[in-house]
């Protein structure tokens, strides 16, 4: 329970500071770091999935016999790999959405 209590606190603060932060920039730096959080996301999740896909369907067989994972242990990797991608597919047409009419 103290795990949880203390991650729910070191959240709070990121997302506190990180938006002190972002607030606090002018708009080209702003700008900068939204498009730069975008792309350095999208690609280095793009750039696992090729990974993930050769540990799930068991690839860490040929690095090393020793490594196999049972079939429960597969299935928490797989789902620890796409719950993020749903998560930031989820926000992303949630922040979309909500900017459907302020187009300029």
């Amino acid at each position: 329970m103290a795990v949880i209590a203390t991650t729910l606190v070191g959240e709070a603060w990121a997302l506190v500071f990180a938006t002190r932060m972002h607030r606090s920039s002018d708009e080209f730096q702003q700008q900068r770091a939204k498009s730069a959080w975008y792309w350095g996301g999208s690609i280095g999740l793009a750039m696992t999935f090729p990974i993930s896909l050769f540990i799930v369907n068991g690839g860490l067989d040929l690095v090393d016999p020793g490594l196999s994972m049972s079939r429960p242990l597969i299935m928490a990797f797989a789902c620890g790999f796409v719950l993020p991608c749903v998560g930031l597919t989820v926000g992303y047409f949630g922040a979309r959405f909500s900017h459907w009419g302020n187009e300029v």
